[in-house]
């Protein structure tokens, strides 16, 4: 377990102590996640320089690309593997994997996609997708993705606002057993995106070249995979749009990369002999999270389509046929599954799963109970809240504590995260 390293390393006592430490040293904490996690490129000499929130700069000497964290290792091994509604699977090696990027980035740049540019998807939670970011943060463009479920006028609150270069859609798309066409919102869409120069679709149509085809004449072909500073831009993301219009959030490609495998790697416990699922669209931030598993070196399972078509034991049949180690769903999804009385350890061979993780609400004290009760006693549950401003958690799981019913563990290693009363008073809750 990583935890216990970084606790033996540097003689902690407990999980509290390296996160006092991780707060009061943020540039040794860092330094050494860096490290510990494999982050392939070239750190530097200095961790960060300036002061404030607004001028600290993190890694200013770095160089790196963090496409190659994400795709080394065992080119045999399963990198991806993807569901749809109609229950057909596919599958994609590390190796293949790195040959579909390779080709993407090439087909980016011969589209005149540069360092900075935006690129943009409206598509399914599909291996396409994640090769198609991939590529872009292959080359230095910065990617933004909405899920299928977005109409044009929320589809252009969003990208409108970014001037993207090129548009990845998706033709269609299912839902709970529906078939939804996209294909002719496409006209309306690129009327109101006038930046766009190219349209890459998933699928055959009249108004894009189809993503296969697109990718053909590069299959195969080396690419020397450029390097960037730890600042550079990689990911823009958006806010609700509860307020008003959605507001864009724009992360460095590095720093998700290190914050999430920080997660990932010391909180919970993946790996690369796990098998990580989180119910999510491209729409949501944990798509992100999620991709960034590759990095563990695990093998990271893609779900499309509605948690409740064909039944609400959906999700728990891909976690047995996959040997899932690892679940991530809603608060609310856990809360349906105890009040429909869904008991997978009846029906599923699932004794492979080792944490289960919640986020999008609280998860409620019966929805502890119902893991433990339904799923199996010795599975952890981690309850993790952070959001789309940081791309990542504030607080989720400690693997070397106990998870008190009802609450969630801890404070995110080398965040510092105070709670406060209504009263404007700190609360020690964490």
């Amino acid at each position: 377990m990583l935890i216990h390293s970084l606790l033996e390393r540097n003689s902690f006592r407990d999980f509290r102590q390296a996160h006092a430490w991780s707060v009061s040293n943020p540039a040794e904490f860092w330094r050494q996640a860096w490290k510990d996690l494999g982050i392939v490129g070239h750190q530097g000499n200095v961790t960060s320089k300036g002061e404030g929130f607004l001028n600290t700069q993190w890694f200013p000497e770095a160089k790196l690309n963090v496409v190659e964290t994400l795709l080394k290792g065992d080119p045999a091994k399963e990198a991806v593997v993807s569901y749809l509604e109609d229950s057909s699977r596919t599958s994609i090696s590390r190796g293949e994997l790195k040959k579909l990027v390779t080709a993407c980035a090439l087909a980016l740049q011969d589209c005149g996609i540069q360092k900075g540019d935006r690129v943009v998807a409206w598509m399914p939670n599909v291996p396409e997708t994640m090769i198609f970011a991939l590529g872009a943060l292959a080359i230095g463009a910065v990617v933004s993705t909405a899920s299928t479920d977005f109409g044009p006028v929320a589809l252009l609150d969003r990208f409108g606002q970014i001037k993207p270069k090129l548009l990845f859609a998706a033709t269609t798309y299912q839902y709970s057993g529906k078939k939804f066409n996209l294909e002719e919102k496409l006209p309306d869409v690129l009327g109101s995106l006038p930046s766009v120069t190219k349209v890459v679709t998933l699928g055959p149509s009249q108004n894009g070249v189809d993503f296969q085809e697109w990718l053909k004449p590069f299959l195969g072909l080396e690419f020397e995979f450029p390097q960037f500073p730890f600042s550079q831009p990689g990911f823009i993301l958006f806010s609700s749009g509860t307020t008003g219009k959605p507001k864009c959030i724009i992360h460095s490609a590095a720093g998700v990369l290190l914050k999430v495998l920080s997660e990932q790697g010391y909180h919970l416990d993946i790996n690369e002999d796990d098998r990580v699922f989180y119910a999510t669209t491209c729409g949501w931030m944990m798509w992100n999270w999620l991709m960034i598993g590759l990095g563990r070196q695990s093998t990271i399972v893609l779900v499309d389509g509605s948690p409740a078509h064909p039944d609400l034991e959906r999700f728990w049949e891909i976690a047995s046929r996959e040997r899932l180690t690892f679940l991530g769903v809603s608060a609310a999804l856990i809360e349906t599954w105890r009040a429909h009385g869904v008991s997978p350890r009846q029906k599923f061979e699932i004794d492979q799963l080792r944490t289960i993780a919640s986020t999008g609400s609280p998860l409620s004290p019966s929805g502890f109970d119902w893991v433990s009760e339904h799923v199996g006693r010795e599975v952890k549950i981690a309850s993790i809240a952070g959001g789309t401003d940081l791309c990542g958690c504030l607080v989720l799981g400690v693997p070397t504590e106990s998870a008190p019913r009802g609450e969630i563990q801890g404070p995110a290693l080398g965040l510092d995260v105070r709670v406060f009363r209504p009263d404007g008073s700190e609360s020690d809750a964490l």
